[in-house]
């Protein structure tokens, strides 16, 4: 569903007294959208995608739920640095259906955010990519969104 990935962008590169958030600075802006395989050699970073994606018109309900995921990598061998990551992305998408201090809730087109809320995490202690021997640090992050038609 598009327009949930463009409000995903839009309340990621938001800025707040000329500042982004922290999980924003944490991957260095690097929020890739849909299911790929982070570059090698890359900095840390996050891929979002929706495992269960619906086209926008097949959602006929007035009240839907989507799966989203974010796939967390770091290359750094000190594992603070993925758990400082993880714990940016908790406090920048947990709850975020409403407002956070001076941060905006979550806005999709055409749909009211009525509650996000974490799914499951999951962490993987640092692995090889396929032909490489470079290792990385990995957490997926999964929440389900419901969204009210409006």
């Amino acid at each position: 569903m598009q327009a949930l990935v463009t409000g995903i962008g839009n309340h990621f590169s938001q800025q707040v007294a000329e500042a982004y958030h922290p999980f924003y600075t944490a991957i260095g802006g690097r929020l890739r959208d849909g299911v790929a395989w982070p570059e090698d050699g890359e900095e840390d970073q996050a891929i979002l995608s929706l495992p269960d994606d619906l086209p926008a018109s097949m959602m006929r309900n007035k009240r839907n739920e989507i799966l989203v995921q974010f796939d967390l990598y770091s290359w750094s061998t000190n594992s603070a640095v993925i758990g400082g990551i993880y714990d940016n992305l908790e406090d920048w998408f947990d709850d975020c259906e409403a407002a956070k201090g001076s941060w905006a809730a979550l806005s999709v087109s055409g749909y009211r955010v009525q509650l996000v809320d974490r799914a499951g995490t999951f962490r993987f202690s640092p692995d090889m990519s396929p032909g490489e021997e470079e290792a990385y640090w990995r957490y997926v992050a999964r929440y389900l969104v419901t969204l009210l038609k409006l």
